[in-house]
């Protein structure tokens, strides 16, 4: 069994192809190097290789944080490159953007293990001054995408938590809340803005304390 993982910098003005390519050549790599016998021998040679693939494609634009895995075993850590004139290595810190919604989904569910909201809960009985078309927006139509909300950088763009509910809250509905699917980033603002209001914790403090030093992850937390 074998894992490839790449994390590539936000900044950097690439294509997805290098991650891509070079995602590509390490798996068919590590599948050609499976040890029989000496491993020690094999493994050896399986990291100079990945070394010198991921050393060709740096040439090629690629910067960013690699690690091969087979099973248990590391065969390749290591920073290749810079990013906005940081260099790389093992430990750096990624902007993930939306892969950090499930995060603030399982906040949401950690709010509920706690008794502090159910997943039916509407806004109204969870956010002050709730608009009246939005009133019965669920928290459930929050974490699908089905509350009705356009997509929209209203409440991306503003200074402060508050003013980016109040800005969400302001938007005209695309639809009913339940109606249909509509992919939009102010449903999970309002959803971490949930998590704060129920917990009366700020956002990054409940996710460190709920969610990350639980699970051990000690490199993640919120940018702000």
């Amino acid at each position: 069994e074998c894992m490839a993982n790449l994390q590539a910098g936000k900044k950097r003005r690439v294509t997805r192809a290098p991650r891509e390519r070079l995602g590509v050549k390490l798996m068919l790599l590590l599948a050609a190097f499976v040890p029989v016998g000496g491993a020690s021998a094999t493994d050896a040679k399986a990291r100079d290789t990945l070394r010198a693939v991921v050393a060709d494609e740096a040439k090629q634009g690629f910067s960013g944080a690699v690690l091969v895995t087979r099973g248990d075993e590391v065969l390749l850590d290591m920073g290749v490159g810079a990013v906005a004139g940081t260099e790389m290595a093992p430990s750096s810190r990624f902007w993930i953007a939306s892969a950090g919604k499930q995060f603030t989904s399982a906040a949401i569910l950690r709010c509920a293990e706690r008794g502090l909201l159910t997943l039916d809960s509407p806004l109204a009985d969870l956010l002050p001054d709730v608009p009246a078309d939005k009133r019965a927006i669920t928290v459930r139509q929050l974490l699908s995408y089905t509350s009705g909300l356009p997509q929209s950088e209203a409440g991306e763009i503003v200074a402060s938590a508050t003013e980016a509910i109040a800005a969400i809250l302001a938007l005209p509905l695309e639809a009913q809340p339940g109606e249909k699917f509509i992919y939009a980033n102010g449903n999970y603002i309002l959803a971490a803005a949930l998590v704060e209001q129920v917990s009366g914790m700020p956002f990054a403090d409940f996710m460190r304390q709920e969610i990350f030093d639980p699970a051990g992850l000690r490199d993640s937390g919120q940018v702000t």
